[in-house]
């Protein structure tokens, strides 16, 4: 028997709510992850990380004008994100704060109102001006988890002048397949439990980009590489439209994959080595040998070697040639004889198979012992 019921797990409760913070755009809340995400997750999604993410998510489409009278805004401190997270303009936001205070009806409601204007001065410093998109960032700090295995630097900050919300991250792309998977798993761990997507749509996601592109033989790093295209598609979708659920099935897989494989060229070279348009040079890639150039030959030989050649001798064109078209083998007879020593030819000045004129007696099938 469980301990409790279902609906009184802590973990479930709060997937839930992280669920619902996205569903109904609510700016005023952050999601909990304190059941959710390993504490080397948790490190890389702090607070204000997760408060960032919420803003830029639940961001409107580009261009449009935000309603405030939607339920997203409905809270003072909702304005002041939208502020922050650019959904409208900082003026716009103390307008309606204003506007609001004005309209409010107890001593509760005009602290609130008079708390997140005093806020939304101080805040001028902390606005998005720019975001690459929530998918990538994500993936970005997932891939910094691995890499902080080996950093052991420590850091700790005391409360103090509040700094500018910029949040960046450099993306760290994978050595092995192993850490891609790892990555993989952790990408899937953190959309989940920041309420983003459901497991079932994230995994599908997963299974039809980088899956997919593995089982049709391509290294992992081609699909690494796809799996940031498709994330790019979804971020920079100015009609909001594209998703986890439905990107990949609206088209343009060749496109994206042959971006992927030249992105992968470029960016997992080794040593500093010159990007390969043609794809990257992986272990196991079957390695196109240079053609070489187009030498005909001129009917000449090398009279100084002590080979004869099989091509004269069968009366085709020679295959073994110097630059200058000549020959590298002799143009003498290569029949076998028993009295020229071992493995000794006939070596006439006429070809094997324009018939031999060496004593019939003495001729070999096989070099001589």
């Amino acid at each position: 028997m469980p301990a409790h019921a279902a609906t009184a797990c802590p973990l479930v409760t709060e997937l839930t709510k992280n669920a619902d913070i996205f569903t109904k755009k609510t700016l005023g809340a952050s999601p909990t992850v304190a059941y959710s995400m390993t504490h080397e997750l948790a490190m890389q999604f702090t607070r204000p990380v997760v408060d960032a993410i919420v803003g830029l998510a639940c961001a409107p489409v580009q261009g449009v004008q935000i309603d405030f009278n939607d339920a997203a805004y409905s809270s003072a401190n909702a304005i002041v994100k939208a502020a922050v997270y650019g959904h409208c303009s900082f003026s716009e936001a103390a307008a309606i704060l204003a506007e609001r205070l004005d309209g409010a009806a107890d001593e509760l409601a005009v602290g609130k109102i008079r708390g997140a204007m005093e806020t939304l001065k101080s805040a001028g410093d902390t606005a998005v001006n720019s975001a690459t998109g929530t998918l990538l960032f994500i993936w970005s700090k997932v891939s910094n988890v691995p890499a902080k295995r080996l950093d052991f630097t420590y850091k700790l900050e005391a409360a103090g002048k509040p700094k500018a919300s910029v949040h960046s991250v450099t993306l760290v792309r994978p050595e092995t397949e192993a850490e891609f998977y790892e990555m993989s798993h952790l990408f899937i761990m953190t959309i989940v439990a920041l309420g983003l997507a459901t497991a079932t749509i994230v995994i599908k996601f997963m299974d039809d980009v980088v899956f997919a592109t593995i089982r049709m033989k391509e290294h992992f790093r081609v699909a690494h590489e796809l799996l940031l295209c498709y994330m790019r598609e979804i971020d920079f979708d100015p009609t909001r439209n594209l998703h986890m659920g439905n990107v990949f099935r609206r088209g343009g897989q060749d496109t994206l994959l042959s971006e992927a494989r030249r992105n992968a060229a470029v960016f997992f070279r080794t040593c500093g080595g010159t990007p390969q348009l043609d794809g990257a040079k992986i272990p196991g890639d079957r390695i196109t040998k240079t053609p070489k150039p187009d030498i005909k030959p001129n009917g000449k030989a090398d009279d100084s070697s002590k080979k004869p050649c099989a091509d004269f001798n069968a009366g085709r064109p020679c295959k073994k040639l110097k630059p200058d078209g000549s020959c590298v083998f002799a143009h003498r007879c290569n029949q076998f004889v028993a009295d020229k020593g071992p493995g000794g030819y006939c070596f006439g000045v006429h070809a094997r198979c324009t018939g031999c004129d060496y004593d019939a007696g003495k001729k070999l099938r096989a070099p001589a012992a």
